[in-house]
């Protein structure tokens, strides 16, 4: 396998996306920080996958298209539920909506607080003297948003990956016995 070669060409190029990444990162956060916080970690993952989906052939070539479909979807499902929650809190009737998870935020913050819960107090007293609580939080909630979409990525990309490898394995077994019908 060959090791990739980092020119300088290749080097502007990631400081450029990142710059573009750190500045929709500030807007985002200026504007909605909980979507900052569901949208940044998981979109740098995506773009790095859309790196690796250049660079492989193949089922990798599928597993990488899947992951960044996935992963895409899952994102969309965040973003849809911090904009939409109210209206649907008042479409169903706000204590039932908040019964199920349609209270600003919705699941995903549900989830976040269910998870942080318990981290919150574990961590070192002198980080939490030092630090900024509302960004350790921001910090600690993208993590663990970014988590399941990112899970969320790797089981459309396994699927995807499979269903790439069935489709060669077919390809080999019509290339060695011609009288095979085709599909």
């Amino acid at each position: 396998m060959q090791r990739p070669r980092f020119t300088i060409a290749r080097q502007m190029t990631f400081v450029v996306v990142l710059a573009i990444d750190l500045v929709v990162l500030i807007v985002l956060y200026r504007s909605l920080p909980v979507l900052a916080m569901g949208l940044a970690l998981s979109g740098m993952i995506g773009q790095a996958a859309c790196g690796f989906f250049l660079r492989k052939r193949g089922p990798m070539r599928a597993f990488w298209a899947g992951f960044i479909h996935g992963l895409l979807l899952a994102m969309t499902s965040y973003c849809w539920s911090i904009a939409h929650a109210r209206r649907i809190a008042r479409a169903l009737g706000s204590a039932f909506a908040i019964n199920l998870g349609f209270a600003p935020g919705g699941f995903w913050n549900g989830y976040v607080e269910y998870i942080m819960r318990p981290i919150i107090p574990k961590l070192p007293p002198i980080l939490l003297e030092h630090m900024n609580a509302e960004l350790l939080h921001l910090g600690i909630g993208a993590v663990l948003i970014a988590i399941p979409q990112v899970l969320i990525g790797l089981v459309v990309g396994l699927i995807a990956y499979g269903y790439a490898m069935i489709g060669q394995e077919g390809e080999r077994r019509s290339e060695n016995d011609p009288q095979a019908p085709s599909t």
